[in-house]
């Protein structure tokens, strides 16, 4: 293994989070499928079509997903990938205070599902209204109990002890598998990391551009905000392997650095500087950024 796969197998734990929820669409069953391929006169096989069992608008709805959106988003900034579905790796001091941050969740959890609950019979006739010939009383629980959940543990990626008295030679290819799936993490954290800051120096930079090109633009404080959060998660969960990225983080933070979005939308010449640091940092990581492999963005969900 290179220095830095190695430090990422010492020093990093894998952890797994998986969902189990319950599914907002629904396929429609043989007879509607057919039913909807007369209405187009289309073959079987080239139509599929589903149907929304409730209404994600509706406020206890809005709060269930969207801490399954914050758990997510927690986990991935808290974690760097790895090369196994919904596996990521966490440092090990850090493990505690994850497993702790994803228990709290899990009690806000448990308090918008009973909320959901409450509103279960009132969701159900509003979409037996909406749905019409489409509704099914089977496909909606009289509970939510085990419905949604979210779990995180402990994932061991090193072969069993046994296996190193017993089959030492399988031992030792599992042990080379470890390092290539290693190596495979740390490639996978630089594409992360590059692609992630390239998106918000580009951002950043459409902002601001109106100081370079004469136009006006509409500032945001989410965007400054968000590439100083950045600059903190790099900091701390950088492993150091990308010389050239870590170069550039800090020459954006240094951009950045006592930039308060006040002062950005009074001075002009601060916004051309930031611009223009911007767009040079921009053109610089194009050749940097590469698409990330989807499974190691992917998560176990259950419905």
């Amino acid at each position: 293994m290179s220095e830095f796969a190695d430090v990422l197998r010492k020093s990093h734990a894998a952890v797994k989070l998986k969902f189990t929820w319950f599914g907002i669409k629904k396929s429609l069953d043989g007879d509607q499928k057919r039913q909807a391929r007369e209405v187009f006169n289309a073959k079987d096989g080239f139509l599929s079509a589903s149907k929304k069992l409730l209404d994600t608008k509706h406020p206890a709805v809005k709060a269930v997903n969207g801490l399954r959106g914050e758990i997510r988003l927690y986990f991935r900034h808290a974690t760097l990938p790895f090369p196994e579905d919904g596996v990521r790796l966490v440092k090990r001091e850090k493990l505690t205070e994850l497993l702790d941050t994803i228990t709290m969740f899990v009690g806000k959890l448990d308090q918008a599902v009973a909320a959901l609950n409450d509103a279960w019979d009132e969701l159900k006739q509003q979409a037996k209204e909406e749905l019409g010939e489409l509704y099914d009383e089977n496909d909606y629980p009289n509970s939510l109990d085990g419905k949604f959940s979210v779990t995180c543990h402990v994932v061991n990626t090193n072969p069993p002890d046994y296996l190193k008295e017993t089959l030492p030679g399988v031992y030792r290819l599992e042990q080379e598998r470890i390092g290539r799936q290693m190596e495979a993490a740390v490639a996978l954290a630089e594409q992360s990391f590059t692609a992630e800051f390239a998106k918000m120096v580009g951002s950043l930079g459409e902002q601001l551009s109106g100081a370079l090109d004469g136009k006006v633009k509409r500032f945001s404080k989410g965007h400054l905000e968000n590439i100083k959060g950045f600059f903190e998660r790099f900091k701390e969960l950088d492993l150091g392997s990308n010389e050239r990225l870590g170069q550039l983080v800090e020459q954006a933070q240094a951009a950045c650095d006592g930039v308060e979005i006040g002062r950005l939308k009074e001075s002009k010449s601060l916004q051309r500087t930031v611009a223009e640091s911007m767009s040079e940092i921009g053109k610089q990581l194009e050749g940097m950024v590469e698409l990330r492999p989807a499974r190691a963005v992917s998560f176990d969900d259950e419905e």
